[in-house]
């Protein structure tokens, strides 16, 4: 393409299509060249509603081809019924034929069928312009539009759940799941809502709450409240995880389901407090 030197070249171009090209080119939707490069050998086939004889002899090749890979009875067509398949105007074309054709030998398999049994297998002229015109009209780019903003927000949200899991960043030293097995286990951190219960002040929910507003949640000292020690984060996540890891032997493929993380987190966090014997 764009030489000047003559190179030799064997190859063929086989064209299909169910429209008419000439007026497509007089319409302006194909190139007037491109067609002239293309067209050297038509070959026009009408379509099955105007091929006569050949309807029949399609179906009787397609029951005999049926019959014989399905071991079937024999399946007669009556004249009646060989005239209603000349008649038909096929709107699925050759596939159609087959379609119906097939139906027809597994159903009715060693009867004679006549026109009005071979009709129950073929739609009314009526019924397809029907179905036809109830089809909506997509507007397919719109729909496009609307997959790719719903696929970009999906992985959004992915992301962020990974980097919540996977603790990314200083202030997400503990995954959620793990936070919330914490609280099941150290009712001292709901102290807040059991003192606006009983209008009682809970100071370590205080301090908790100024260091969350710091964004260092992790770094508030453990403290006493009515003589018991409170644990902190690190020491409730590595006695949380020790504690799973243990009722499940320590496999640590069902520890990280259990506990609703990634096996990778469950990793770095058996090496960080130093858990490997588990």
């Amino acid at each position: 393409m764009g030489d000047s030197t003559v190179r030799k070249t064997n190859i063929r171009i086989v064209a299909a299509t169910n429209k008419d090209m000439l007026q497509a080119v007089k319409d302006g939707k194909f190139r007037e060249d491109l067609y002239y490069r293309l067209s050297t050998v038509q070959i026009n086939v009408p379509p099955l509603r105007d091929r006569g004889d050949d309807i029949v002899l399609l179906a009787r090749l397609f029951l005999r081809n049926f019959i014989s890979q399905n071991r079937t009875a024999e399946v007669t067509l009556t004249d009646d019924a060989q005239r209603l398949l000349k008649s038909y105007h096929w709107p699925g074309n050759v596939r159609q034929l087959k379609s119906v054709i097939e139906q027809v030998a597994l159903f009715e398999s060693g009867n004679s069928v006549d026109a009005a049994t071979l009709r129950q297998y073929m739609p009314s002229t009526r019924e397809t312009a029907l179905t036809v015109q109830s089809q909506p009209n997509f507007d397919y780019n719109a729909e496009r539009e609307q997959l790719f903003t719903l696929i970009l927000s999906m992985r959004a949200e992915i992301e962020s759940i990974k980097q919540r899991l996977d603790g990314v960043g200083p202030t997400s030293h503990v995954s959620s799941t793990v936070h919330e097995l914490k609280r099941d286990t150290n009712p001292y951190l709901d102290m807040g809502k059991a003192g606006s219960d009983m209008n009682m002040a809970s100071p370590y929910r205080n301090m908790q709450s100024e260091a969350q507003d710091l964004g260092h949640v992790d770094e508030v000292a453990p403290m006493d409240v009515e003589g018991e020690t409170v644990k902190t984060l690190d020491e409730t996540e590595r006695e949380t995880i020790e504690t799973a890891l243990r009722r499940n032997n320590g496999r640590r493929k069902l520890t990280a389901q259990e506990l609703n993380i990634s096996e990778r987190t469950l990793y770095r966090k058996i090496k960080q407090y130093n858990l490997e014997r588990q």
